[in-house]
């Protein structure tokens, strides 16, 4: 029993420690296999707990090879943003102008266009880009108040210590 003792109960450690360490890791909800068909963007979007980087691929994967839907005044800022999400590169571009290929249009399962929803994923794009962590978190909303308020008390300490 003395010999399996010292073998035994560093095997048991390194197993507790695995496991709680595999506890600690947000697994995702949502199935990269779903992305090309199913807009799980939008809820990804809407899920504070999700990935930044996974929730861009999911709407790039959902969208590829299809004409984002837009309004006629956002045609000219729409180029820039299919650009900046990886949607298509000004080669892309120029090579379906000079072909006269047109990309095909997605229809949401009820008819429409998505465009309220790509929309709304620009905004939270714009929006969600300062707060991204290396991992791919979002800082929630009391994290993104509790740094302002640490910068602003850092401006006011170097504009106290100016003035003397």
């Amino acid at each position: 029993m003395n010999r399996f003792f010292p073998v035994i109960l560093p095997a048991l450690l390194l197993l507790f420690c695995a496991t709680g360490a595999l506890a600690q890791q947000p697994a995702s909800n949502y199935d990269p296999k779903r992305y090309k068909d199913e807009p799980l963007w939008i809820q990804m979007m809407n899920d504070p707990n999700a990935n930044y980087y996974e929730t861009i691929e999911a709407f790039r994967e959902f969208w590829e090879g299809y004409k984002l839907p837009g309004e006629p005044e956002e045609m000219t800022t729409r180029d820039g943003f299919e650009r900046e999400i990886g949607l298509e590169s000004e080669e892309e571009k120029s090579r379906e102008k000079r072909e006269g290929k047109e990309k095909k249009r997605r229809k949401a399962p009820d008819g429409g266009d998505y465009s309220f929803e790509v929309k709304q994923f620009k905004g939270w794009w714009l929006d969600a880009q300062d707060w991204v962590q290396p991992d791919g978190r979002i800082l929630p909303p009391a994290e993104r108040q509790k740094m302002i308020e640490q910068q602003q008390k850092e401006l006011k300490e170097i504009e106290n210590n100016q003035k003397q």
